[in-house]
C-alpha cells in the first residue's frame, strides 16, 4: 500500500505492481498481467489458477508486457533474468500472471532512468504506445490524473522502490473518488472485464469506508 497527502488531500493504492526496485546494482521488476477471480472452494480455486496459466489469451497479454520490460531495460544496456514462464501471484479476490525480472545496472544508470524507460508499460497504457494514447484520449473519458502514476520513494544511496498506483484512491474532505481498471484485448470478454474491475475496487471500498469513518 502506497499513500501521499498534500494538505487536504489523500491519494492512496493498494497495488501489487512494482514498476521497480533498486538496491545497490541490483534492479528488481516484474510483469503483472493476466487475471482471474479467486474462490472460497480450493479445487475450483486451483482450476480458476490453472486456466489462468494456460489460457492463450491470458499468456499473449502477459507476454506483451515481459517483452516491453525487456526491450526497455535493454536500451539502457541492461541484460535482465527471468523465467521463461509465469507463475500466479494470488491476491484477495483475484490472482495473477507474475513474471519477476532482475538485472544489474550499468554505470551512471539510476533509478530514476529506469522509471522514465519502464513507465508507462502496456499492461497500464497499452501497445503499441502511440496507437493506445489516441484510443484512450477518444475513448476513455477520464482524466485519470495519479491513477497508474509511479509513486515511490528514493534515498540518498539511491536506492529506492517505485510501484504502479494501481486500485487507488483520492481522498478530499467532501468525496472520494475510487478509481481501478481492467486491460483490454483481442479475445477480451467485456462482462468478464467488468467483474475484474469491481473485484479491484471491491479491494479498495472497505479500507476507505473504515478511513471515513474515523475522520
Amino acid at each position: 500500500t502506497i499513500g501521499v497527502s498534500i494538505g487536504t488531500t489523500s491519494f492512496v493504492a493498494a497495488t501489487p505492481e512494482r514498476l521497480v526496485a533498486v538496491a545497490g546494482d541490483r534492479l528488481h521488476t516484474a510483469a503483472l498481467a493476466g487475471s482471474a477471480p479467486r474462490h472460497a472452494d480450493p479445487a475450483i480455486d486451483a482450476a480458476l489458477g490453472q486456466g489462468l496459466l494456460t489460457s492463450p489469451k491470458e499468456r499473449s497479454e502477459h507476454a506483451v508486457v515481459v517483452d516491453a520490460i525487456d526491450h526497455a531495460l535493454q536500451r539502457l544496456g541492461m541484460v535482465d533474468h527471468h523465467p521463461a514462464d509465469p507463475v500466479l501471484l494470488r491476491l484477495h479476490g483475484i490472482q495473477h500472471l507474475h513474471t519477476p525480472i532482475d538485472a544489474r545496472l550499468p554505470r551512471g544508470i539510476g533509478l530514476f532512468d529506469v522509471v522514465g524507460a519502464l513507465h508507462p508499460t502496456p499492461a497500464v497504457a497499452g501497445h503499441p504506445g502511440g496507437r493506445s494514447a489516441e484510443l484512450r484520449s477518444t475513448h476513455e473519458g477520464m482524466d485519470r490524473g495519479w491513477f497508474a502514476s509511479p509513486v515511490g520513494w528514493l534515498d540518498s544511496s539511491g536506492d529506492g522502490e517505485f510501484r504502479v498506483a494501481l486500485r487507488s484512491a483520492l481522498i478530499t474532505d467532501v468525496e472520494t473518488t475510487l478509481y481501478a481498471g481492467a486491460g483490454v484485448v483481442r479475445g477480451s470478454d467485456p462482462s468478464r472485464e467488468l467483474l475484474e474491475t469491481d473485484v479491484k475496487l471491491g479491494a479498495l471500498l472497505g479500507p476507505v469506508i473504515a478511513t471515513s469513518d474515523t475522520r
